[in-house]
């Protein structure tokens, strides 16, 4: 009899440490906030016991506005068995919110490509020259041309005339781009030193000044 009644008084110890446990941390989960809003209480929640996993934020929030508005006092006569009307505050508040907004600027590309008789060389059953190609089309594709970027092509080759030429200006066209690049083939030595400095005397001289949106080229 006293080992039954020994069993049940630890049982009950344990459900009374149980319960002092897990009660306040229940209640602190739970937790009412009164909040005061144009003379009125509003009870709400701030804690969701029933929700343990946070709420994640997006990585990036677009920045828009979020606005408020209140009047004091709510009720109000207008006009009423000749009662004076009465007057009311109304309050709008707006906020700028979210992640700041970069915008795109400009890009000037020229790409300037070998077009030597060491191209020619095969890799995995293309030529070097096969391979720029892809590389430079795909490249393409990072740029904005349907907006205000723009792109270029220069090759350079003791076969090319004048060793270095331009053969396709500044563009927002893909397709006239991709069609240069595609028409491309390699033969000659290989004048790096000129194709360099004459690239960069092409870009220097007809990039749109930063700071300005240049007009589309055709």
């Amino acid at each position: 009899m006293k080992t039954k009644n020994l069993m049940i008084a630890v049982a009950v110890l344990l459900v009374i440490y149980t319960i002092s446990f897990i009660l306040p941390t229940s209640i602190a989960a739970n937790i009412i906030s009164v909040k005061k809003i144009s003379g009125k209480e509003q009870f709400e929640s701030d804690i969701n016991p029933l929700s343990p996993i946070e709420k994640k934020e997006p990585l990036w929030v677009p920045p828009h506005l979020i606005s408020e508005k209140d009047a004091s006092p709510r009720e109000i006569w207008l006009k009423d068995n000749g009662i004076v009307p009465e007057s009311a505050t109304v309050t709008l508040t707006v906020e700028a919110v979210g992640d700041p907004f970069y915008k795109h600027a400009p890009l000037d590309v020229v790409l300037c490509m070998d077009v030597t008789g060491s191209m020619t060389t095969q890799y995995q059953g293309k030529s070097k020259l096969d391979w720029t190609k892809e590389a430079a089309i795909n490249f393409l594709d990072c740029l904005d041309l349907e907006g205000d970027d723009r792109a270029a092509l220069v090759v350079f080759s003791s076969y090319v005339p004048g060793y270095v030429q331009l053969i396709q200006p500044f563009t927002n066209n893909k397709t006239d781009m991709n069609f240069s690049i595609n028409s491309m083939t390699a033969n000659g030595n290989t004048p790096f030193r000129d194709a360099v400095a004459f690239t960069v005397d092409y870009a220097n001289k007809n990039h749109w000044p930063v700071g300005h949106a240049h007009p589309h080229a055709s």
